[in-house]
């Protein structure tokens, strides 16, 4: 019904099936009904009525399939990953926050999945994460930072890539920053991309010393 309505019935149904993906009862006929491919190609239709409704019902009914650890190969398999990362690295305030959110979340899910893994490298996610994280809501961006992470976890490729892409400049910015998640999930990730030896010299030319050393020394 998504893919060949028209109109109110199209938005109808992107409404019944993003309540539908909340319940994962529903998730093996939404996969046997073609429902994956359907939800990539919605979020990619920037040109049909309606569009940015239809997007936003597609990425909070994504993020539901996408907490299910069955999903997460289809998803990663019919290309939402790449359109994902666009919303999550999009100017801020386009898409709204909650869709931010969301998109973040499904990312978050189906990095845990290694065809979700290969699909973010595959789309060159690293600047996009590192952009991502830069501004936008503080629960978008620690999501996008733990994402990195654990791309870079056990990957001396991915932290290099981090590395070049200017991660650690943009982490160290977010130690000075009045978000206790922030400085957790930006300190962690530092710990990540410090394993890798070529990056230290980044470390240096970032001057993240400084701001380790407060977050050190405690609360004044």
């Amino acid at each position: 019904v998504l893919e060949a309505a028209a109109g109110r019935s199209r938005k109808n149904a992107a409404n019944l099936l993003q309540t539908l993906a909340a319940d994962e009862a529903n998730h093996a006929e939404i996969e046997a009904s073609r429902g994956l491919e359907v939800f990539a190609k919605v979020l990619r239709d920037h040109d049909c009525e309606d569009a940015e409704a239809l997007r936003d019902r597609a990425v909070f009914a994504v993020q539901h399939l996408a907490s299910n650890t069955a999903m997460r190969p289809g998803l990663a398999r019919v290309g939402v990953v790449e359109t994902l990362l666009q919303l999550l690295a999009a100017p801020w305030h386009d898409p709204a926050q909650g869709v931010r959110e969301a998109a973040a979340a499904a990312l978050q899910f189906l990095a845990v999945a290694k065809e979700g893994r290969d699909a973010l490298l595959e789309a060159d996610g690293v600047p996009a994460l590192i952009a991502a994280s830069r501004e936008g809501s503080v629960l978008a961006r620690c999501i996008a930072i733990a994402i990195l992470q654990r791309l870079a976890l056990g990957s001396a490729a991915v932290k290099q890539r981090s590395g070049e892409a200017g991660a650690v400049s943009a982490l160290v910015g977010m130690l000075g920053e009045d978000s206790m998640e922030l400085q957790e999930v930006a300190t962690r990730a530092l710990q990540t991309l410090a394993a890798h030896e070529p990056n230290w010299p980044r470390f240096v030319d970032g001057s993240a010393a400084a701001p380790l050393v407060r977050l050190l020394s405690g609360p004044r």
